[in-house]
């Protein structure tokens, strides 16, 4: 008997750890969904980090367009970010700090 999965929901995190984005439906890629944890939130030394080491992190939300990524969060000003090339291997984008 073969066994059947059903999705329920798609959701995507272009930022790691921050709020997801649900969708009706997503393009596939080698590396997985399209646009889905691309970016990763850094302190000022490089080093990732995640909701478990701050977790005012999930209250980011991202809304993607064709050329820029917007990221808002409350009591703080909406910033916006250049999507890179996806040819490339990496970018930094900085924008002003959650405390």
């Amino acid at each position: 008997m073969t066994e059947r999965a059903k999705i329920a929901g798609i959701f995507l995190y272009p930022i790691k750890s921050t709020a997801g984005i649900a969708v009706d439906e997503a393009s596939l890629e080698p590396r997985g969904f399209a646009a889905d944890r691309r970016w990763v939130v850094t302190d000022d030394s490089g080093e990732f980090l995640t909701a478990r080491e701050l977790p005012k992190i999930v209250g980011i939300r991202t809304e993607p367009h064709e050329d820029r990524l917007q990221m808002s969060a409350p009591g703080m000003p909406t910033i916006e970010a250049p999507i890179p090339d996806p040819r490339s291997r990496s970018t930094a984008a900085r924008g002003n700090g959650v405390e």
